[in-house]
Protein backbone atom coordinates (compact mmCIF):
# COMPACT_ATOMS: atom_id res chain seq x y z
CA UNK A 1 0.00 0.00 0.00
CA UNK A 2 1.21 3.83 -0.33
CA UNK A 3 -0.53 6.13 1.76
CA UNK A 4 0.01 10.17 0.18
CA UNK A 5 -1.11 12.21 3.29
CA UNK A 6 -0.39 16.00 3.46
CA UNK A 7 1.80 17.50 6.11
CA UNK A 8 3.49 20.09 7.03
CA UNK A 9 4.67 23.08 9.70
CA UNK A 10 0.89 24.80 9.14
CA UNK A 11 -1.20 22.06 9.04
CA UNK A 12 1.03 19.61 11.41
CA UNK A 13 0.79 16.10 11.59
CA UNK A 14 -3.25 14.53 12.06
CA UNK A 15 -3.19 12.94 8.62
CA UNK A 16 -0.17 11.62 8.42
CA UNK A 17 -1.30 9.74 12.11
CA UNK A 18 -4.33 8.95 10.32
CA UNK A 19 -2.48 7.34 8.22
CA UNK A 20 0.10 5.49 10.38
CA UNK A 21 -2.98 4.36 12.27
CA UNK A 22 -4.19 2.43 9.38
CA UNK A 23 -0.66 1.47 8.19
CA UNK A 24 0.03 -0.56 11.50
CA UNK A 25 -3.13 -2.18 11.63
CA UNK A 26 -2.82 -3.26 7.53
CA UNK A 27 1.01 -4.23 8.38
CA UNK A 28 -0.11 -6.63 11.46
CA UNK A 29 -2.24 -8.68 8.53
CA UNK A 30 0.79 -8.89 6.47
CA UNK A 31 0.91 -5.75 4.38
CA UNK A 32 3.32 -3.21 4.27
CA UNK A 33 3.29 0.28 3.75
CA UNK A 34 5.09 3.16 1.72
CA UNK A 35 4.66 6.85 2.53
CA UNK A 36 4.80 9.59 0.34
CA UNK A 37 4.57 13.60 1.31
CA UNK A 38 5.93 16.79 0.81
CA UNK A 39 9.51 17.03 3.28
CA UNK A 40 8.10 17.90 6.52
CA UNK A 41 10.69 16.91 9.41
CA UNK A 42 8.02 15.86 11.60
CA UNK A 43 6.35 13.49 9.37
CA UNK A 44 9.56 11.67 8.56
CA UNK A 45 9.89 11.06 12.04
CA UNK A 46 7.08 10.13 13.32
CA UNK A 47 7.25 7.90 9.77
CA UNK A 48 10.92 6.49 10.81
CA UNK A 49 9.76 5.65 14.18
CA UNK A 50 6.45 3.58 13.33
CA UNK A 51 9.32 1.57 11.15
CA UNK A 52 7.70 2.50 7.43
CA UNK A 53 9.71 3.71 4.41
CA UNK A 54 9.05 7.06 2.79
CA UNK A 55 9.50 9.00 -0.12
CA UNK A 56 9.24 12.76 0.02
CA UNK A 57 8.04 15.10 -3.22
CA UNK A 58 6.58 18.58 -3.64
CA UNK A 59 2.46 17.83 -3.75
CA UNK A 60 1.94 18.34 -7.18
CA UNK A 61 4.89 15.82 -8.14
CA UNK A 62 3.08 13.14 -5.33
CA UNK A 63 1.21 10.89 -8.09
CA UNK A 64 4.81 11.28 -10.37
CA UNK A 65 6.34 9.83 -7.41
CA UNK A 66 3.73 7.75 -6.84
CA UNK A 67 3.83 5.47 -9.87
CA UNK A 68 7.58 5.67 -9.45
CA UNK A 69 7.05 3.88 -6.18
CA UNK A 70 4.33 1.41 -7.23
CA UNK A 71 4.79 -2.13 -7.18
CA UNK A 72 1.79 -3.60 -9.14
CA UNK A 73 -1.58 -1.67 -9.16
CA UNK A 74 -2.47 -1.85 -5.33
CA UNK A 75 -4.40 0.89 -2.80
CA UNK A 76 -3.19 4.19 -2.32
CA UNK A 77 -4.35 6.09 0.35
CA UNK A 78 -4.97 10.11 -0.15
CA UNK A 79 -5.31 12.01 2.74
CA UNK A 80 -5.07 15.54 1.65
CA UNK A 81 -7.50 18.60 2.84
CA UNK A 82 -8.69 19.21 -0.61
CA UNK A 83 -8.08 15.88 -2.62
CA UNK A 84 -8.16 16.90 -5.91
CA UNK A 85 -10.23 14.89 -8.11
CA UNK A 86 -8.03 14.78 -11.22
CA UNK A 87 -5.27 13.03 -9.30
CA UNK A 88 -7.52 11.06 -7.97
CA UNK A 89 -8.56 9.97 -11.30
CA UNK A 90 -4.92 10.23 -12.76
CA UNK A 91 -4.30 7.08 -10.47
CA UNK A 92 -7.53 5.10 -11.29
CA UNK A 93 -6.87 5.08 -14.72
CA UNK A 94 -3.69 3.81 -14.08
CA UNK A 95 -5.37 0.88 -12.50
CA UNK A 96 -5.24 1.85 -8.64
CA UNK A 97 -7.54 1.34 -5.76
CA UNK A 98 -8.04 4.50 -3.77
CA UNK A 99 -9.06 5.11 -0.68
CA UNK A 100 -9.66 8.68 0.59
CA UNK A 101 -9.39 9.50 3.72
CA UNK A 102 -11.71 13.18 4.11
CA UNK A 103 -13.07 14.68 6.95
CA UNK A 104 -14.76 18.13 5.49
CA UNK A 105 -17.51 16.82 2.93
CA UNK A 106 -18.02 19.23 -0.16
CA UNK A 107 -15.92 17.83 -2.69
CA UNK A 108 -15.79 15.94 -6.29
CA UNK A 109 -14.82 12.52 -5.46
CA UNK A 110 -13.45 9.84 -7.37
CA UNK A 111 -12.42 6.93 -4.92
CA UNK A 112 -13.16 3.16 -4.40
CA UNK A 113 -13.53 3.68 -0.61
CA UNK A 114 -14.16 6.76 1.08
CA UNK A 115 -13.58 7.34 4.67
CA UNK A 116 -15.44 10.05 7.09
CA UNK A 117 -15.71 10.23 10.62
CA UNK A 118 -17.07 13.39 11.66
CA UNK A 119 -19.41 13.37 13.55
CA UNK A 120 -21.15 17.15 11.18
CA UNK A 121 -23.58 15.70 9.24
CA UNK A 122 -23.06 19.02 6.51
CA UNK A 123 -19.35 17.38 5.92
CA UNK A 124 -20.22 13.95 4.96
CA UNK A 125 -21.92 15.49 1.78
CA UNK A 126 -20.31 14.78 -1.54
CA UNK A 127 -20.58 14.34 -5.24
CA UNK A 128 -19.51 11.18 -7.15
CA UNK A 129 -19.10 12.21 -10.81
CA UNK A 130 -17.40 8.80 -11.64
CA UNK A 131 -19.92 6.35 -8.89
CA UNK A 132 -20.28 6.18 -5.86
CA UNK A 133 -17.30 4.37 -3.85
CA UNK A 134 -17.45 2.57 -0.67
CA UNK A 135 -18.89 5.38 1.81
CA UNK A 136 -18.01 4.56 5.73
CA UNK A 137 -19.09 7.64 7.81
CA UNK A 138 -19.33 8.17 11.39
CA UNK A 139 -16.98 8.19 14.25
CA UNK A 140 -16.68 4.60 14.40
CA UNK A 141 -14.18 4.86 11.20
CA UNK A 142 -11.93 7.31 12.99
CA UNK A 143 -8.48 6.11 13.10
CA UNK A 144 -6.99 6.03 15.88
CA UNK A 145 -3.68 4.37 16.93
CA UNK A 146 -3.94 1.30 18.03
CA UNK A 147 -2.74 2.86 21.66
CA UNK A 148 -6.47 3.86 21.57
CA UNK A 149 -7.91 0.33 21.40
CA UNK A 150 -7.62 -1.03 24.29
CA UNK A 151 -7.55 2.30 26.35
CA UNK A 152 -6.13 1.85 30.45
CA UNK A 153 -8.62 2.57 33.20
CA UNK A 154 -8.42 6.23 34.67
CA UNK A 155 -5.49 6.16 37.14
CA UNK A 156 -5.51 8.49 39.52
CA UNK A 157 -3.47 9.64 42.38
CA UNK A 158 -5.10 10.95 45.38
CA UNK A 159 -6.77 14.03 45.15
CA UNK A 160 -4.89 15.97 42.91
CA UNK A 161 -6.23 17.15 40.02
CA UNK A 162 -4.82 16.83 36.51
CA UNK A 163 -4.93 18.82 33.21
CA UNK A 164 -3.87 17.68 30.10
CA UNK A 165 -2.59 20.73 27.48
CA UNK A 166 -2.08 19.18 23.79
CA UNK A 167 -2.92 22.15 21.22
CA UNK A 168 -1.55 19.44 18.71
CA UNK A 169 2.08 19.25 16.99
CA UNK A 170 1.92 23.23 16.14
CA UNK A 171 0.14 25.35 17.64
CA UNK A 172 1.33 27.62 15.21
CA UNK A 173 -0.42 30.73 17.26
CA UNK A 174 0.79 30.28 20.78
CA UNK A 175 -2.20 29.36 22.76
CA UNK A 176 -0.23 26.77 24.52
CA UNK A 177 1.77 29.90 26.38
CA UNK A 178 -1.86 31.51 27.46
CA UNK A 179 -3.41 28.41 28.66
CA UNK A 180 -0.43 28.30 30.83
CA UNK A 181 -0.89 31.95 31.92
CA UNK A 182 -4.46 31.10 33.07
CA UNK A 183 -3.31 28.19 35.08
CA UNK A 184 -0.48 30.64 37.11
CA UNK A 185 -3.77 33.22 37.56
CA UNK A 186 -5.71 30.46 39.25
CA UNK A 187 -2.88 29.16 42.10
CA UNK A 188 -3.76 25.85 41.11
CA UNK A 189 -2.59 23.46 42.82
CA UNK A 190 -2.90 20.59 39.91
CA UNK A 191 -0.48 18.25 37.82
CA UNK A 192 -0.44 19.83 34.36
CA UNK A 193 1.33 17.93 31.65
CA UNK A 194 2.18 19.70 28.28
CA UNK A 195 2.41 17.57 25.20
CA UNK A 196 3.85 19.49 22.22
CA UNK A 197 5.21 18.23 19.10
CA UNK A 198 8.10 18.72 16.87
CA UNK A 199 6.77 21.60 15.18
CA UNK A 200 6.52 23.61 18.00
CA UNK A 201 7.67 26.85 17.73
CA UNK A 202 7.19 28.54 20.91
CA UNK A 203 9.54 26.29 23.24
CA UNK A 204 12.00 29.06 24.20
CA UNK A 205 8.62 31.09 25.57
CA UNK A 206 6.88 27.91 27.40
CA UNK A 207 9.86 27.11 29.24
CA UNK A 208 10.08 30.60 30.58
CA UNK A 209 6.46 30.71 31.46
CA UNK A 210 6.75 27.52 33.40
CA UNK A 211 10.62 28.09 34.63
CA UNK A 212 10.74 27.27 38.80
CA UNK A 213 7.21 25.35 38.45
CA UNK A 214 8.86 21.91 37.42
CA UNK A 215 7.12 20.57 40.38
CA UNK A 216 3.50 20.77 38.66
CA UNK A 217 4.23 21.44 34.72
CA UNK A 218 5.74 18.93 32.87
CA UNK A 219 6.67 19.56 29.27
CA UNK A 220 7.18 16.53 26.41
CA UNK A 221 7.48 16.41 23.11
CA UNK A 222 6.43 14.04 20.89
CA UNK A 223 4.90 10.88 23.47
CA UNK A 224 4.05 7.42 22.19
CA UNK A 225 1.92 7.26 25.35
CA UNK A 226 -1.11 9.67 24.51
CA UNK A 227 -3.67 7.76 25.58
CA UNK A 228 -2.61 6.82 28.48
CA UNK A 229 -1.67 10.66 29.40
CA UNK A 230 -5.35 11.62 27.73
CA UNK A 231 -6.75 8.56 30.34
CA UNK A 232 -4.99 10.23 33.33
CA UNK A 233 -6.22 13.35 32.97
CA UNK A 234 -9.15 14.81 34.85
CA UNK A 235 -9.13 17.62 31.88
CA UNK A 236 -7.88 18.23 28.94
CA UNK A 237 -7.08 21.96 26.82
CA UNK A 238 -7.18 20.86 22.89
CA UNK A 239 -7.75 22.91 19.53
CA UNK A 240 -9.78 20.38 18.42
CA UNK A 241 -9.66 18.04 15.15
CA UNK A 242 -8.58 14.83 15.44
CA UNK A 243 -7.86 14.86 19.01
CA UNK A 244 -11.06 15.43 19.60
CA UNK A 245 -12.08 11.95 18.90
CA UNK A 246 -8.70 10.34 20.58
CA UNK A 247 -10.21 12.34 23.87
CA UNK A 248 -13.39 11.10 23.47
CA UNK A 249 -12.38 7.46 23.36
CA UNK A 250 -10.20 8.30 26.42
CA UNK A 251 -13.09 9.95 27.97
CA UNK A 252 -11.56 13.06 29.09
CA UNK A 253 -13.31 15.96 29.47
CA UNK A 254 -12.20 18.96 27.13
CA UNK A 255 -12.21 22.54 27.06
CA UNK A 256 -11.22 23.46 22.74
CA UNK A 257 -9.92 26.69 22.24
CA UNK A 258 -9.61 26.45 18.10
CA UNK A 259 -7.45 28.18 15.87
CA UNK A 260 -8.96 27.20 12.11
CA UNK A 261 -12.51 27.74 10.97
CA UNK A 262 -13.14 23.79 10.92
CA UNK A 263 -11.95 22.96 14.19
CA UNK A 264 -14.64 25.73 15.75
CA UNK A 265 -17.63 23.55 13.79
CA UNK A 266 -16.14 20.56 15.23
CA UNK A 267 -15.54 22.04 18.67
CA UNK A 268 -18.87 22.78 18.34
CA UNK A 269 -20.44 19.61 17.27
CA UNK A 270 -18.45 17.98 20.30
CA UNK A 271 -19.91 20.36 22.65
CA UNK A 272 -23.48 19.68 21.26
CA UNK A 273 -22.66 15.68 22.36
CA UNK A 274 -21.62 16.95 25.72
CA UNK A 275 -18.11 16.11 25.42
CA UNK A 276 -16.55 19.50 25.83
CA UNK A 277 -16.80 22.79 26.15
CA UNK A 278 -16.05 24.82 22.88
CA UNK A 279 -14.95 28.23 24.02
CA UNK A 280 -13.69 30.54 21.22
CA UNK A 281 -10.25 31.10 18.75
CA UNK A 282 -7.79 30.50 21.57
CA UNK A 283 -5.64 32.97 19.81
CA UNK A 284 -8.64 35.94 20.71
CA UNK A 285 -10.36 34.88 23.83
CA UNK A 286 -8.79 36.76 27.13
CA UNK A 287 -6.99 34.59 29.41
CA UNK A 288 -9.08 35.20 32.51
CA UNK A 289 -11.85 33.90 30.31
CA UNK A 290 -9.92 30.73 30.11
CA UNK A 291 -8.77 30.74 33.35
CA UNK A 292 -12.85 30.86 34.67
CA UNK A 293 -13.88 28.24 32.12
CA UNK A 294 -11.23 25.88 33.86
CA UNK A 295 -11.82 27.18 37.20
CA UNK A 296 -15.67 26.24 37.00
CA UNK A 297 -15.09 22.67 35.30
CA UNK A 298 -12.26 21.57 37.84
CA UNK A 299 -14.94 22.66 40.69
CA UNK A 300 -17.65 20.44 39.08
CA UNK A 301 -16.74 16.63 39.27
CA UNK A 302 -20.36 16.10 38.36
CA UNK A 303 -20.21 17.50 35.18
CA UNK A 304 -17.31 16.04 33.91
CA UNK A 305 -18.80 12.46 35.06
CA UNK A 306 -21.54 13.52 32.60
CA UNK A 307 -18.92 14.63 29.54
CA UNK A 308 -16.75 11.49 30.52
CA UNK A 309 -19.98 8.89 29.89
CA UNK A 310 -20.86 10.96 26.54
CA UNK A 311 -17.34 10.89 25.11
CA UNK A 312 -16.98 7.02 25.37
CA UNK A 313 -20.23 6.18 24.11
CA UNK A 314 -19.34 7.93 21.06
CA UNK A 315 -15.95 6.26 20.03
CA UNK A 316 -14.45 2.70 20.31
CA UNK A 317 -11.36 2.99 19.01
CA UNK A 318 -11.35 0.73 16.03
CA UNK A 319 -12.36 2.65 13.20
CA UNK A 320 -8.69 1.05 11.32
CA UNK A 321 -9.25 -2.43 12.46
CA UNK A 322 -12.77 -1.76 10.33
CA UNK A 323 -11.16 0.11 7.37
CA UNK A 324 -9.00 -2.96 7.13
CA UNK A 325 -12.04 -5.71 6.70
CA UNK A 326 -13.72 -3.46 4.52
CA UNK A 327 -10.29 -3.24 1.86
CA UNK A 328 -9.15 -6.95 2.11
CA UNK A 329 -11.79 -9.05 0.17
CA UNK A 330 -11.61 -6.05 -2.74
CA UNK A 331 -8.10 -6.81 -3.97
CA UNK A 332 -8.18 -9.09 -6.83
CA UNK A 333 -6.24 -11.48 -5.00
CA UNK A 334 -8.09 -11.56 -1.77
CA UNK A 335 -5.61 -9.89 0.20
CA UNK A 336 -4.69 -6.12 0.95
CA UNK A 337 -2.42 -5.00 -2.48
Amino acid sequence: MIFWPEAGREIGLGHVMECLALANVCRDKGTDAHFVFQNFAGAAAQIDGAGFTYSTALMEDGVDLIESRAKGKGWVVVDHRSADIANLRRLRRKGHKVLVIDQLGKKDISADVLINPSIVEDWLQYRFPDGQPVCCFGPEFALLRDEFIDVPDRARGGDTLRVLVTMGGVDRTGVTMRIVEAILSLGLTAEIDIVIGSGFPHMDDLLRLVRGQEHRFTVACGVNDMAARMSRADLAFSAGGNTLYELARTGTPAIVLWEDPHEEILGHAFARRGTCVCVGRGAEVPVDVIAEHLRVLLNEPMQRSRMRNEARDLVDGRGAERVCGILSPQSPDGGLA
